[in-house]
């Protein structure tokens, strides 16, 4: 629905359809909070500013998609794919994204307090320079090849983390 006084914007307020393909689809600014995403592609979309609060995706795509300053808290997001992306400033407070992989995707200064990204789930690769991590449960996360520079990792769980040729310059609080 378009709405009259920003004729531009895509309102979205609901959202039930497995398999709905938004792929290169321009949903800046879109509500999809709590809606049920399982298998939606959002494949090279732009996502800024979406707001995709305690929302639900299984096997969801966002390869490639571009979504700055994105809100995911509080959402169940599992074996989604966030491949290549580009998720600066976005949100993912207290958001299950176990089993979910991030390779090659740029998280720089995203909030990721009290996720939870343990299991197989794949961060290789991914640049998190100054990331907001703590309390994230990592645990087995792959993060071979990530950039990690002034993350914050203050009580985040790091249990069999494979740190192969990581770059880190962290600054963290041990108990």
């Amino acid at each position: 629905m378009l709405s009259k006084d920003e004729p531009d914007k895509i309102f979205i307020s609901w959202v039930n359809e497995v398999h709905a393909d938004f792929g290169e689809a321009d949903l800046s600014d879109a509500d999809l909070s709590e809606c049920e995403l399982e298998q939606t592609y959002f494949t090279m979309a732009k996502l800024n500013n979406t707001k995709f609060c305690k929302a639900k995706g299984y096997k969801t795509d966002f390869t490639m998609a571009k979504a700055h300053k994105a809100d995911f808290s509080d959402a169940t997001l599992q074996w989604c794919f966030f491949l290549s992306g580009e998720f600066q400033k976005a949100k993912f407070v207290n958001t299950f994204l176990c089993e979910s992989d991030f390779t090659g995707s740029i998280l720089r200064k995203a909030d990721l307090r009290n996720a939870r990204l343990d299991g197989p789930g794949v961060l290789q690769g991914v640049v998190m320079m100054n990331a907001d991590l703590r309390e994230a449960d990592l645990r087995d996360a792959n993060l071979a090849f990530t950039v990690m520079n002034n993350a914050k990792l203050d009580d985040a769980n790091l249990t069999g983390v494979d740190t192969t040729n990581t770059m880190m310059s962290l600054k963290f609080k041990i108990k």
